[in-house]
């Protein structure tokens, strides 16, 4: 009886010690998961290629959840947490704040007004929530004018809080050619977040590359009051013209359905404003406009699009039969 229990014991013991090293394989996954995955997802463009820095801006009227109480005749004092309740959508919008060159020496970024073609080109700009619910987690998209590094996704990115922003710095070398540049920069390119407004998650930027590399004694003085050669200007964009066009989709339809107007830009400072008028009571400051036309016969749109001073109007039409 006593040999029998032993043979099972011994022929079972193999079973066993697998059993009990898979179940600690498990374990250590997932330990390891739950420790590694929410430091990136909290640190986000941290873990980026070095193309992509990034600096967290907290909102600070959100920052301070908590305030303390004095209670005068016990002496005590008493945590009073408040609960933050969000309501609507969010809303990401892009801003540019200038372009430039990575210093070579500090290697931190240096607002010029034009770039060479043996420098690493710089494009600073921030992205906030202006919206008044969180975002969740998104990703950001960089189409940049380089042989090298012409198209970059990011990780995703933490989500952000109404108010909070995150201020960017990309840069690339091996410009794709000298003269005017163009780069695009668009968060959630998959809007996979519910947002109030989509059409200010894009950003257009022209870069002017000049020359071998940038110099500091030697940049273009475009009146500015600036009497310290050795300091850069700042990006100036007077020498890029503004370019846009506009159509529907679709060209034609049936009285009921739905069109959409759309506008594409480019040139200026990157940073554009709209203005919608139309048939039938057209109207809207967004980039893209739908509206469902109830008559037939021609309709048409006009946009007035502004960037940087500069204004240009353009129409396009539709057909409702």
């Amino acid at each position: 009886m006593a040999k029998n229990l032993w043979t099972k014991m011994k022929d079972s013991f193999p079973t066993a010690l697998m059993s009990a090293l898979i179940v600690i394989v498990v374990v250590s996954v997932l330990a390891f998961s739950f420790k590694v995955i929410p430091n990136i997802l909290a640190n986000g463009s941290s873990y980026f290629a070095t193309t992509l820095t990034s600096i967290f801006m907290p909102n600070e009227k959100l920052s301070a959840t908590s305030s303390v109480t004095q209670k005068t005749p016990t002496k005590k004092t008493t945590a009073v947490h408040t609960q933050v309740t969000y309501l609507g959508k969010s809303d990401l919008s892009i801003t540019l704040i200038g372009t430039g060159i990575i210093d070579p020496a500090t290697k931190q970024f240096v607002q010029t007004s034009y770039a060479g073609a043996n420098d690493t080109v710089g494009i600073k700009f921030e992205i906030k929530n202006i919206g008044t619910n969180i975002t969740g987690i998104w990703k950001l998209r960089l189409n940049m004018p380089s042989r090298t590094t012409p198209y970059y996704d990011s990780e995703y990115q933490i989500s952000l809080k109404p108010g909070d922003a995150i201020e960017y710095v990309a840069s690339f070398d091996n410009p794709t050619t000298q003269g005017i540049n163009t780069a695009y920069v668009t968060a959630d390119p998959l809007n996979q977040i519910d947002e109030s407004i989509e059409s200010n998650n894009s950003l257009t930027v022209p870069i002017k590359i000049d020359g071998t590399s940038y110099s500091y004694n030697n940049n273009y003085n475009y009146g500015s009051s600036n009497t310290n050669p050795s300091l850069p200007y700042g990006t100036l964009y007077t020498w890029t013209s503004m370019n846009a066009s506009c159509y529907a989709n679709p060209q034609t339809a049936y009285p009921g359905n739905m069109i959409t107007w759309y506008v594409t830009t480019s040139g200026g400072n990157g940073y554009f404003s709209y203005s919608w008028t139309g048939t039938d009571g057209l109207n809207s400051t967004d980039r893209a406009i739908s509206k469902t036309y109830t008559s037939s016969g021609t309709k048409t749109a006009t946009v007035v699009i502004t960037s940087n001073g500069q204004t240009i109007t353009k129409q396009c039409s539709a057909y409702v039969y």
